[in-house]
């Protein structure tokens, strides 16, 4: 023997769910095709957009980033060189002293043999 409690519970299950269908089938209403409905593309074509779509974003960052280290590198280069060119200079100045010197010291050794009457 069931329970009398739980041939009541049985029985408002049963009645719910014989509710729920008619509800159901009282509220059917004729759908639209599901291909109308949905908006994403139903071929694999949409996907190889997208892939497509994703290996340019990709190719354009690569071409940005070689076209950054290219920047850099030029501007290294162009350091390395003005670098290179002031120290050119500096020793090209250091030069001309040097001689600027000697030529001083001759005319100076020069002038004072000159005065003593000594010949250099």
């Amino acid at each position: 023997m069931v329970p009398a409690e739980a041939e009541r519970a049985y029985d408002k299950l049963v009645r719910k769910v014989v509710n729920q269908k008619n509800q159901t089938a009282k509220t059917k209403k004729p759908m639209k095709p599901a291909t109308e409905a949905v908006s994403a593309p139903v071929s694999g074509r949409g996907e190889i957009e997208v892939t497509e779509e994703k290996q340019h974003q990709q190719t354009k960052k690569e071409e940005e980033l070689t076209r950054k280290v290219e920047e850099l590198r030029s501007e290294e280069e162009a350091a390395m060189l003005k670098e290179q060119s002031l120290l050119e200079e500096r020793a090209n100045v250091k030069e001309a002293l040097e001689r600027k010197q000697g030529t001083a010291e001759k005319a100076n050794f020069s002038e004072c043999c000159h005065l003593f009457m000594i010949q250099p």
